[in-house]
């Protein structure tokens, strides 16, 4: 992992933590907030209720209270009419409590006890209810929020620095790619210059003259790939046969004596598509280009089927290399991309051919697929769109 994203990551588990850390003493906060209030009000209630009471004594002149309860030692007839009169004074001064009285004949006394309202206590307690699961859901919900954006700006951010890095590790291979024939060329020019002898001079002119092909075939990727960035290049397409791309694509890739001997072309079925030649050639040869540079040394070969199943028009490359990774299948298409593994590291490569394969193919609504090969190495199947093919 390179150091950005090392960064990258422990900075975004730092605000992540923060952030959880912080709404969690947010939401406890208020749910205490809340505890509070609910004590606050019943507090209140329970001072409303002493002060009621004392205005009753004041007004009745009542001498004896305790516990929130009034005593009045009279007869029964006067306590009942002091009874009716504390009541009617109550339901005037407020609807917050219910009266409770009860009279003793024997020891004639009359207690009366000021309770507050189920429906006043239920009110308060819904509330509390209402406020708390609000808290507890707005906590959870802008938690779920924070973390969405955390996430999402992470994975934002580290595309950008694996882009970036593809991009320099892009500059780095073509830096060398185009160091390479242009020194070989220098080289020519020099031998040239020194030595007169015309068959040594055929030679050197034949090398200079392969890596000025090089040279141009990378010149010529690169403005490809530029121009599928852009605007869509225009497909001069024709009908023709995908044996005849095939043998095309062979021919443009230069390929060696010895390599040539590891490509197997088993053709069960030919048939003709309607595209661009030049593209589809490009396309081609960079997907046997990767075949035959990711090979092992003493692998076997790469088969090219072309074959018709179930309605489907079917071109297949395979080759016996190192493989490709189920992580890596989706990403190897992608700009500038390079498998991270040190054995195709180490192979010279600007990350442009699978870019240009798939978006060339895409331009002649086909697709293709990446599937592993047996016992080894990797499958690449295009499937074209039966509307632009037929049997030759």
């Amino acid at each position: 992992m390179i150091p950005q994203r090392k960064i990258l990551k422990g900075v975004a588990i730092f605000l992540t933590c923060y952030m959880i850390a912080a709404l969690t003493w947010w939401t406890y906060s208020l749910l205490k907030y809340s505890q509070r209030d609910y004590q606050l009000n019943k507090e209140i209630l329970a001072l409303e209720s002493e002060l009621l009471l004392k205005k009753v004594q004041m007004q009745f002149q009542i001498d004896s209270i305790a516990d929130d309860t009034l005593f009045i030692k009279s007869n029964q007839t006067q306590c009942n009419n002091i009874d009716r009169s504390i009541h009617y004074f109550i339901s005037k001064e407020t609807q917050k409590f219910q009266v409770f009285s009860a009279y003793n004949p024997q020891l004639q006394i009359l207690k009366i006890h000021l309770k507050i309202k189920k429906k006043l206590l239920g009110s308060i307690n819904d509330k509390l209810e209402a406020k708390t699961m609000a808290w507890l859901g707005e906590g959870i919900t802008i938690g779920i929020l924070t973390l969405l954006v955390i996430g999402a700006m992470y994975i934002y951010i580290d595309r950008i620095i694996q882009f970036n890095q593809q991009k320099s590790n892009f500059l780095l291979a073509v830096t060398h790619e185009l160091k390479t024939p242009i020194a070989a060329a220098k080289l020519a020019i020099q031998t040239l210059v020194r030595n007169k002898n015309k068959d040594k001079q055929e030679r050197v002119l034949a090398i200079s003259e392969q890596n000025m092909d090089r040279l141009s075939k990378l010149m010529e990727r690169i403005l490809l790939a530029t121009q599928f960035e852009s605007t869509l290049p225009r497909a001069n397409k024709q009908w023709i046969s995908v044996s005849k791309i095939v043998a095309m694509a062979i021919s443009h890739a230069q390929f060696t004596s010895d390599q040539l001997q590891k490509i197997d072309i088993s053709r069960t079925s030919d048939f003709e598509i309607f595209c661009d030649p030049e593209m589809v050639k490009i396309a081609f040869a960079n997907i046997l280009t990767n075949g035959i540079k990711y090979c092992e040394k003493d692998s076997e070969s790469i088969k090219i089927e072309s074959f018709i199943q179930n309605g489907q028009y079917h071109t297949e490359f395979s080759d016996l290399g190192f493989g490709i990774s189920p992580s890596e299948r989706l990403r190897i298409f992608q700009k500038f991309y390079r498998i991270g593994d040190e054995k195709t590291r180490s192979r010279q490569g600007s990350g442009l051919g699978l870019y240009l394969v798939k978006s060339i193919l895409q331009l002649h609504s086909a697709n293709i697929l990446v599937t592993n090969n047996h016992p080894k190495g990797s499958k690449f199947s295009i499937i074209y769109d039966s509307k632009q093919c037929k049997m030759t």
